[in-house]
């Protein structure tokens, strides 16, 4: 249950210690050859997130300037080529991609991409500090006998409004460290560069919220910087290499209320082929709509900031929460808070199952909240509106329902504001969506290619029961524009 996964959130993040790894460099700076050394997370089979400036000085003409290696499988190199690279005043990240054809094997948590992605991403959208963990390998683990690097879980405390303002994260530990002797200037904590800053999703589960850049050396206890996730994502390079990597888009997830949300991206379990015609699946890419989505921007971006409340209608099948899951994946990439209210909260909840709680969505983001199937849990909807409305920043409802009709109208015992906002609201038809013409195969473009050809779609057909024997890509036929949509859509880092 939401509400029994929040109150484990303190315990941290699930870590998954077969993705981290160990980067080393061969540098060359002011004519002198050194070995760098930083820490990383596989966020794909073969690509790494860690830190920029663990890349710094990578001496060009170095036979593999760049090597990755898992800590606790020999002492073998992985050769790897930089593929992103960002280092500024707000972000210092980089993706790392690890050469094909030298052994190279994904760990065992990055063997599935069909059915799940690889990694989520999160972001902190409140004021109360949080609780997160990393695990790299530090300077002050380094073993005095043999000079290996071993490992170091941190764990700590974000507190939000602390470096906010440098558009970083500050995380701080009381945890004891082992005493360490250092070089001057050198950080005991040097070497944890990279490494992932994971918190809890409510389901034992992992958001990918941040990656280590430094240590700010504090008086007492430890205090190091992060790079947020949500600048990452506002990438669209890094996003597209990650997709180019995983076969899934990177979207940005709310911590706080992660229990009360559906997963942005949801496990693909597809039990038959009709399966693939759930909007959750999105087993070919959104396409038209642009009015409708363009009036949907419009009325979350303009107009005064206080609540306001959009009821779509339409039977099932037509599109809404597809349409919807578009809207709340590109405002998230322009800096809302977007999610979808999680179909297990009900008007029905067990007996011994406590409220749930919706100050988790409390932000001074602007926040868009879908709530799918409304008309099948009225109460639960004013329950939240009760909370939602007293915020003093934007925040819009979006109510996907069959049909209108009393549980929208009804008082159900709801204050007046919020009856107010559920009878005002405007109730908006969904016109019925129509499947594009099927153009002829000579001169298709990206936008009119037939979309059971596509690529994501094909890619679909072997999870489904009885199709998964059949070469689906061949059979279909890719369209004429795969070539050039593979080249619009790779990083311009490669």
């Amino acid at each position: 249950m939401p509400e029994a996964a929040a109150k484990k959130r303190g315990r941290g993040a699930l870590v998954e210690f077969d993705r981290r790894v160990q980067i080393r460099v061969d540098r060359l700076e002011k004519e002198q050859r050194k070995r760098g050394f930083g820490s990383g997370y596989l966020v794909g089979p073969r690509l790494v997130l860690t830190a920029a400036h663990v890349l710094d000085h990578a001496d060009p003409d170095a036979d593999n300037p760049v090597t990755v290696s898992l800590p606790d499988t020999g002492e073998k190199q992985f050769p790897a080529v930089v593929r992103w690279q960002r280092k500024d005043a707000t972000v210092d990240a980089a993706l790392i991609e690890i050469a094909d054809g030298h052994g190279w094997q994904a760990p065992q948590s990055l063997s599935d991409l069909l059915t799940r992605p690889p990694q989520r991403y999160g972001l902190i959208i409140g004021t109360r500090p949080h609780p997160v963990t990393a695990s790299g390998f530090p300077r002050l683990q380094k073993d005095t006998t043999d000079g290996r690097r071993l490992d170091e879980q941190f764990a700590g405390r974000i507190a939000p409004g602390t470096g906010s303002l440098a558009g970083r994260y500050e995380l701080t530990s009381t945890t004891p460290t082992p005493a360490t002797e250092t070089p001057s200037g050198v950080s005991r904590w040097a070497g944890m560069s990279g490494a992932a800053v994971l918190t809890d999703d409510g389901y034992g589960s992992d958001l990918l919220c941040g990656v280590m850049r430094c240590d700010r050396q504090a008086d007492a206890g430890t205090r190091l910087t992060a790079t947020p996730a949500a600048r990452l994502l506002d990438d669209d390079a890094f996003r597209t290499l990650v997709t180019e990597h995983t076969g899934w888009e990177p979207v940005l997830e709310p911590v706080e209320p992660a229990a009360l949300l559906t997963p942005a991206a949801v496990d693909r379990n597809l039990r038959s082929p009709a399966a693939l015609l759930r909007a959750d699946a999105e087993a070919v890419a959104f396409h038209g709509r642009e009015s409708e989505l363009a009036d949907l921007h419009a009325w979350c971006e303009n107009g005064p900031p206080a609540i306001q409340v959009r009821v779509l209608t339409g039977p099932g099948g037509q599109g809404k929460t597809r349409l919807a899951r578009r809207l709340t994946d590109t405002l998230g990439w322009r800096g809302w808070v977007t999610g979808h209210l999680s179909p297990d909260l009900t008007d029905d909840p067990t007996p011994d199952a406590a409220p749930p709680d919706f100050t988790t969505l409390t932000t001074s983001l602007p926040l868009l909240l879908v709530v799918d199937y409304a008309e099948t849990r009225p109460r639960l909807l004013r329950r939240l509106l009760t909370h939602l409305h007293r915020s003093r920043h934007r925040v819009r409802v979006l109510l996907l329902a069959r049909s209108d009709g009393q549980w929208r109208t009804g008082s159900l015992q709801a204050v007046a504001n919020v009856r107010d906002l559920l009878e005002e609201a405007p109730v908006i038809p969904s016109p019925r969506s129509s499947p594009p013409a099927r153009p002829p195969r000579t001169g298709a473009t990206p936008s009119t290619a037939p979309p059971m050809t596509s690529p994501s779609c094909c890619r679909c057909f072997p999870i489904c029961p009885h199709t998964s024997g059949h070469p689906w890509p061949t059979r279909s036929g890719p369209p004429q524009t795969c070539t050039t949509t593979a080249t619009t859509t790779s990083s311009p880092c490669r």
